[in-house]
């Protein structure tokens, strides 16, 4: 149940040649989305099973001081109010630290007790207004998130996320895309800009005769990597509507990655679940996939992964 993005989608592609004459699966797809905790976005599922390891309202551990400091302080529990649109918490590694630790600079040793997420969010965007920073703790109601919620209760999930880096977006896509960030701690847009020089899976796949495409709504992290600036990758990038016409065809290669829109535009709005944006739209994302690959030829063959590259300073009770 515990799955770390490390390796991960190599394990997934590995697959695919050790099992060729075992398996039914002949097509992965990934779709990667943005900064969201699992017992933010599917905690609550644990009141339709007590098994999956979410957290609710009266569970021992789940709820924040208001100071970590001070174990007598106002202690705030998870409820299931979170909005679709809030502000973005901190998801550097001085904040994630301080919301694992309760400080920024804990002591050697020190253990993690997932306290210091209202301490975090109030200081990073309400200059301490612990009432507002509170909002930390609200989950989703599964009613409000139905196509991830349905496709987690219908088919198969891991209940135990946990990111690469303790840390930002480019780096945790790094390591999902090439189990490395080369040293990037941060988005460094001078490091960025160059292009990270490691092997990612992409590049491993065609070494092992196997074909991808990428499926993009406005902008490819992707090309975070020299690998794939490299002349043969750009002929497998695709926007997002050419996705929809090839499941409808059955014309899919074995790996397929999909990049949701991470900007808002006047033609296009932000699918990422990215907080400020709209949850809704990134779940309406999954909807139309999930229902394109239903009607494709190729469902039998295919596995479907959703998963998001890290926290975003979303509350969670496992350190």
């Amino acid at each position: 149940q515990k799955m770390r993005v490390t390796g991960y989608l190599f394990t997934v592609l590995l697959s695919l040649t050790v099992a060729a004459t075992t398996s039914p699966i002949k097509y992965v797809i990934v779709l990667m989305l943005e900064n969201r905790s699992f017992d933010h976005m599917l905690g609550f599922l644990k009141q339709l099973n007590s098994q999956i390891r979410g957290c609710l309202p009266n569970d021992e551990g789940c709820s924040n001081h208001i100071n970590p400091s001070d174990p007598t302080s106002t202690q705030v529990t998870v409820d299931n109010t979170a909005v679709y649109s809030q502000a973005d918490p901190s998801h550097s590694i001085s904040g994630t630290t301080e919301q694992i630790f309760g400080t920024k600079t804990p002591a050697e040793g020190a253990v993690g007790n997932m306290d210091g997420f209202i301490q975090s969010y109030s200081t990073h965007n309400f200059g301490g207004d612990t009432e507002k920073g509170s909002s930390i703790m609200h989950c989703y109601a599964p009613e409000h998130v139905p196509a991830i919620t349905n496709l987690s209760m219908e088919f198969g999930f891991f209940d135990g996320w946990f990111a690469s880096v303790p840390g930002p977006t480019m780096v945790n896509r790094a390591y999902a895309a090439s189990s490395t960030s080369h040293g990037m701690g941060t988005n460094d847009e001078l490091t960025i800009a160059k292009g990270l020089p490691q092997k990612t899976m992409f590049r491993q796949l065609l070494e092992m005769g196997l074909d991808y495409r990428v499926y993009y709504q406005d902008i490819p992290s992707l090309l975070q990597f020299k690998d794939m600036r490299h002349r043969d990758a750009r002929p497998r990038y695709h926007k997002y509507e050419q996705l929809l016409t090839d499941l409808k065809d059955g014309d899919m290669p074995d790996f397929t990655w999909i990049e949701p829109a991470y900007f808002s535009t006047s033609k296009q709005p932000a699918t990422d679940q990215h907080p400020d944006h709209d949850v809704s739209l990134g779940d309406a994302l999954i909807k139309e996939i999930y229902e394109a690959l239903r009607a494709s030829p190729i469902w039998k063959e295919a596995a479907f992964v959703i998963t998001y590259d890290e926290h975003g300073g979303f509350y969670d009770h496992v350190v």
